[in-house]
């Protein structure tokens, strides 16, 4: 997602409250605050993991958002993985997921993962899910909620037009929220590129926020992390050459082998420095790769 994906976490640090109002009307919602992201001991990150304090009831209320560029098929299995993970520690935890346009070639977006063997079903999961394409502008608009105007430009009927209407509206009544000028910005560029939607924010505005220092750094971090994991492949392909030799078959091993998960990978990359002969690593090496 890049670009889209920094700014979507920055909305939800911002705006948590304004999106939980969406999935869930009826709650009146006290204040917010952010809680850490990310499940250290299973090395699982969430979008955004926040507590909400709500009107007549004593105990905070926990909200667990993911953002969906698109929609995908293994959303609901990935959303109730990080959601069981999370729960032991925050019994009244709820899932949200935020989809900003619909997939190509999947269906309808279902908050529901089930899991049935042998016919019986075992489990049965359900979370919110809110469709950004599916809202319009006027909705949106009458909400009253700053934080809910980067999703015009995903709209329904989210026209050109009715995006710069949008931006107009939030910079001048909101010109203070410098991050949610920019998040906007990213999300109207993203569906209309060929317009200079961050160069109409004043440049007063742009240099108080922090946004784009922010996606700027995650970017080099993804980009420092790519070069790692290329690095590492070039290493284990390497290694695979010097063990078993330059040869068809080992050439064909390596091209199968940018088709495994990071599971086999390393499985295969602990193979290679142990003490197997040159045969029976191969076969076992061939055992694992698809």
């Amino acid at each position: 997602m890049g670009d889209l994906d920094g700014a979507a976490k920055e909305l939800l640090r911002e705006e948590a409250a304004a999106f939980i109002r969406l999935a869930f009307p009826g709650l009146v919602i006290r204040s917010v605050k952010t809680d850490e992201t990310e499940v250290h001991r299973f090395e699982r990150r969430l979008d955004k993991l926040v507590s909400a304090e709500l009107a007549g009831e004593a105990e905070p209320a926990w909200f667990h958002f993911e953002v969906e560029a698109v929609w995908a098929s293994d959303v609901p299995e990935n959303v109730f993985e990080k959601w069981a993970l999370v729960r032991k520690a925050r019994p009244s935890l709820r899932s949200l997921v935020l989809v900003l346009q619909p997939g190509e070639r999947q269906a309808e977006p279902q908050g529901v993962f089930e899991v049935s063997v042998g016919g019986e079903q075992l489990l049965l999961f359900r979370f919110r899910v809110m469709c950004a394409w599916q809202l319009e502008v006027r909705e949106i608009l009458a909400s009253g909620e700053p934080g809910l105007l980067p999703l015009v430009p995903f709209a329904k009927d989210g026209s050109k037009d009715a995006t710069e209407r949008a931006q107009r509206a939030l910079l001048s009544q909101h010109p203070e929220r410098s991050n949610l000028q920019v998040v906007f910005a990213i999300f109207a560029g993203w569906v209309f590129p060929d317009e200079g939607w961050l160069a109409r924010i004043p440049e007063e505005i742009r240099m108080k926020s922090t946004v784009c220092e922010q996606i700027r750094a995650e970017g080099r971090e993804e980009g420092r992390e790519e070069g790692r994991e290329e690095g590492r492949a070039e290493l284990l392909t390497s290694q695979l050459r010097l063990r078993l030799g330059r040869n068809k078959r080992t050439e064909a091993l390596l091209e199968r082998l940018g088709t495994c998960d990071t599971g086999i990978v390393e499985k295969i990359a602990r193979l290679v420095v142990g003490k197997k002969s040159r045969r029976d690593l191969l076969a076992a090496i061939e055992r694992l790769v698809p």
